[in-house]
C-alpha cells in the first residue's frame, strides 16, 4: 500500500494536469509480502478482487519490495476484475527468466478457454522473432494484435503498459510509447489470469511486479509517472 500512495503523491505533485492515479483503478496488486494474505495477493484497490495463488512463489525481490516469481511450467495467480468499458490501462512491470524459443510466454490475459483466451492480454512473443504484444477484441485473436519490436534483455526489468482509449490502443515500455493503430469493437474478460494464457497452456517464466488495471485510458504523462516510481 505504501508503494501505491507513493505513486499517487508523485503524480499530485507533478502537474494539475496529470489525474489522480487512483481515479477509475479498477485493481492493483503490489505483490508485497505487507500486502498479501498468505501466498494470495491482496487487491489494494479496496474493490475486493484478491488474487488466488497457484504454485508462483512469492517473497522474490520486485522492482518495488517484493514481487511474485512463475516458473514457466504451471504457476499462475487468478482474479476477477470489473467489465471494464470502452476505456482502459493495463500496467506491470516484469523481469524476464527465458526468452519463448516459440510460440508466447503471457504475463496476463483472460482467464478463460476457445477464441476467447488472452482478450485484453500482453504476451512475449516470438514465432518470427520476438515481440510484445496486446489485444484486446472480440472475434478472431490475430485480426487485434499489436507488436512492438523486441528482444528484450533477460534479468532486467522492463514496465509494460497497454492503453486503449475507444479508438486506439498504445502500448508503452518503459514510459515511452513504442505502437499505436486504430481498434474497433473490444471486449474485456472479468475472469484474469496472470503468468498464463488462460486454459492452461503458455506460461511466463519470470517475475511480476506492481499490476494494476484501470477503467480509464492513462495519458502518457501518467503512464511516465508510473514508470518512474519504479526504477525509471
Amino acid at each position: 500500500m505504501k508503494k501505491l500512495i507513493l505513486l499517487v503523491m508523485i503524480a499530485l505533485v507533478a502537474s494539475f494536469a496529470t489525474a489522480d492515479l487512483t481515479t477509475d483503478l479498477d485493481v492493483y496488486f503490489s505483490f508485497d509480502d505487507a500486502d498479501n494474505t498468505g501466498s494470495n495477493p491482496d487487491d489494494l484497490t479496496g474493490n475486493g478482487y484478491d488474487g488466488t495463488t497457484s504454485g508462483a512463489t512469492v517473497g522474490v525481490p520486485g522492482i518495488l519490495a517484493q514481487a511474485y516469481s512463475y516458473d514457466g511450467n504451471n504457476d499462475k495467480v487468478t482474479h476477477s476484475s470489473s467489465a471494464l468499458g470502452n476505456t482502459y490501462t493495463i500496467s506491470l512491470w516484469v523481469n524476464i527468466d527465458a526468452t519463448p524459443t516459440a510460440g508466447y510466454n503471457w504475463m496476463i490475459a483472460g482467464n478463460t478457454g476457445g477464441t476467447d483466451r488472452g482478450k485484453g492480454a500482453i504476451a512475449y512473443y516470438s514465432t518470427a522473432g520476438i515481440f510484445l504484444n496486446t489485444f484486446w477484441q472480440t472475434g478472431d485473436n490475430s485480426a487485434s494484435w499489436l507488436y512492438t519490436s523486441g528482444p528484450f534483455a533477460r534479468s532486467t526489468w522492463h514496465h509494460f503498459v497497454g492503453v486503449f482509449d475507444g479508438t486506439t490502443r498504445n502500448m508503452y515500455i518503459n514510459g515511452v510509447l513504442e505502437e499505436t493503430t486504430a481498434v474497433g469493437t473490444n471486449a474485456w474478460l472479468t475472469s484474469r489470469v496472470i503468468g498464463e494464457r488462460g486454459g492452461g497452456v503458455s506460461f511466463l517464466k519470470g517475475i511480476i511486479d506492481e499490476l494494476g488495471y484501470w477503467d480509464i485510458a492513462l495519458t502518457a504523462p501518467q503512464v511516465a509517472l508510473l514508470y518512474n516510481g519504479g526504477a525509471g
